[in-house]
């Protein structure tokens, strides 16, 4: 079905009313609206795109399934990515991933947040190579944070939810949400500092 611009023009509200009615243009539109930012945080939230990929259509099923019950209160995106890491969480018990266990980075680098997409190489090789090695870098940090610090960070950064709905989705108390974002920029910093990235102070 081709998507009018009447249904692009509508909002995120209007149209989860329309697809609780059957209406799959606005499923559509939904897609094109918020599925780029939600597989690249899959992607990175999975740690493997095969793993991204199946959790990613799972979420739009769900989400079409769920349309006739969605409280317009709640902000779209929040719901979704709250929707997404619950079904992080589900497909890791059926398949015996522990919550513990590290995540690995993606395969490639599509979804990067815009912390840790690299910069654009510039005209030398050396600017080239030094925007490789700051990519590899913030990699390697994003890794070695622990799970929690690590969600935190991609819910905040690369959702872009604000702390309360992180708090509300994790079902953590506001507090320890933001204790989990400061100690994982502290970490990132701290890996650009000993790299010679950024300077102290």
């Amino acid at each position: 079905m081709a998507i009018e611009t009447e249904d692009r023009r509508a909002g995120d509200g209007a149209l989860m009313a329309r697809l609780g009615r059957g209406e799959t243009a606005a499923l559509e539109v939904l897609i094109e609206r918020h599925g780029r930012k939600l597989y690249g945080f899959l992607l990175r939230l999975c740690g493997a795109k095969d793993r991204a990929e199946d959790v990613y259509q799972e979420v739009w099923m769900r989400i079409m399934r769920s349309a006739a019950n969605y409280n317009s209160r709640d902000r779209f995106e929040a719901w979704m990515f709250t929707v997404a890491r619950n079904l992080v969480i589900d497909e890791a018990r059926k398949t015996g991933r522990r919550k513990e266990d590290r995540l690995e980075g993606p395969e490639e680098d599509e979804g990067l947040s815009t912390l840790d997409r690299e910069p654009d190489p510039g005209p030398t090789p050396e600017d080239e190579a030094r925007g490789k090695e700051l990519g590899a870098a913030l990699e390697e940090a994003l890794a070695a944070l622990n799970p929690e610090q690590r969600e935190v960070f991609l819910m905040r950064e690369r959702a872009g939810l604000s702390f309360d709905e992180i708090a509300k989705a994790t079902k953590t108390p506001l507090n320890t949400v933001k204790t989990r974002m400061h100690y994982a920029l502290g970490h990132l910093r701290k890996t650009l500092v000993g790299r010679g990235f950024i300077t102290e102070g």
